[in-house]
C-alpha cells in the first residue's frame, strides 16, 4: 500500500504539472480563478492546486482500505494462558492509516492496524520482536514464559517515534 501511495502522488504531481501546461480545462478554470487583475499568474500555484485536487482521491482509497482491512482484523477471544505474545495498537492518529508490522526473528508475523490487538501463539523461548511502519521500527527482545502471553503497548509517541512497552506490572 506504501508504494501505492507513493506512485500515485507522483502521477498526481505529473498530471498536474501537464495539465497546467498544455491548458486543458480543469487547469483553465484555476488559472482563471487565480489569475490577477493585470492577467499575470504564478505557475507554481496553479500546479500546486491542481496537485492538491488530484490527491484527494488517495486519501479516500486510503481510509477504504482502513475500514476493510479493520473488517477483517477482529479481537478475537486471546489466549492469555498460552505462550505467546499481545501486541494492542494505541489510537494515535499518526500513521493511523498504515497498519504496524511485527517482525519475529526477521519473520512477518502479522500486523495490526489502529485501535486493534494482535495475538501470535510462539513456544517458550528467547525472540527478538521488531514492529515497523511508514519508515520506522522499534524492537525488543523477549523471553517467555510457559503458559503466559505478556501483553505490549504498541504505536507512536510525539515527534512520530515508536513505542513497543510492555502493559503488565
Amino acid at each position: 500500500m506504501r508504494i501505492f501511495a507513493i506512485v500515485y502522488v507522483v502521477i498526481a504531481l505529473v498530471a498536474s504539472v501537464v495539465a497546467v501546461f498544455a491548458q486543458i480545462f480543469p487547469a483553465t478554470i484555476v488559472i482563471e480563478f487565480i489569475t490577477n487583475s493585470d492577467g499575470e499568474f504564478y505557475i507554481a500555484l496553479a500546479a500546486a492546486i491542481v496537485w492538491l485536487v488530484l490527491i484527494i482521491p488517495l486519501f479516500l482509497v486510503l481510509v477504504l482500505y482502513t475500514l476493510i482491512a479493520g473488517l477483517k482484523q477482529r479481537n478475537e477471544n486471546l489466549k492469555y494462558d498460552q505462550s505467546g505474545i499481545i501486541l494492542r495498537r494505541d489510537k494515535s492518529i499518526y500513521s493511523a492509516l498504515f497498519p504496524i508490522e511485527i517482525v519475529v526473528d526477521g519473520k512477518r508475523m502479522g500486523s495490526v492496524i489502529i485501535g486493534r490487538t494482535q495475538q501470535i501463539l510462539l513456544p517458550n523461548g528467547e525472540y527478538n520482536i521488531k514492529i515497523k511502519a511508514v519508515g520506522k521500527s522499534c524492537e525488543t527482545v523477549l523471553l517467555l514464559a510457559e503458559n503466559k502471553s505478556p501483553v505490549y503497548e504498541i504505536g507512536f509517541r510525539k515527534g512520530g517515534v515508536m513505542y513497543l512497552d510492555n502493559t503488565e506490572i
